[in-house]
């Protein structure tokens, strides 16, 4: 998982769950260690999801590999939980919350995040990067 300003709480322990991580565009996937990663998805974990990334990819704008793979997942069936890292005055626009709701209509899982002010120092320090595995684990259980 990248994080904010370098801060990871289970870069660590992936590993030692026999997984891989592979990144592309902040977005990072991981599949276990034995799987062929260019073939096998086992789940897709987005975090930090910017205001940016979450509104493009519920339009199917897929401008960069990464977004170009998360507008496929939800037809694969792979599963993927998103986490979104936003200010409160991006969190307000109508198309934020629109696009929020159009990709839980997918099956996309969505976490929660507490918002910071705009121009704050982004509370960065509040982030619960494992809630994006929370979310995906109960997918993870039913497919082994």
């Amino acid at each position: 998982m990248t994080g904010i300003r370098g801060r990871s709480r289970h870069r660590a322990a992936l590993p030692a769950l026999g997984l891989v991580r592979i990144a592309s565009w902040g977005i990072a996937y991981y599949v276990f260690h034995a799987l062929n990663p260019l073939l096998i998805h086992v789940a897709i974990a987005v975090a930090p999801a910017t205001f940016n990334t979450v509104n493009k990819w519920a339009a199917g704008i897929s401008d960069n590999l990464a977004l170009g793979i998360l507008c496929e997942a939800p037809a694969t069936g792979v599963p993927v939980a998103v986490l979104p890292y936003l200010n409160s005055a991006q969190a307000a626009h109508p198309a934020y919350r629109r696009s929020l709701n159009l990709l839980g209509e997918m099956g996309v899982l969505v976490g929660s995040y507490e918002l910071h002010r705009p121009k704050a120092d982004g509370g960065a320090d509040r982030y619960r990067w494992e809630e994006v595995l929370d979310l995906l684990a109960p997918m993870l259980s039913l497919r082994s």
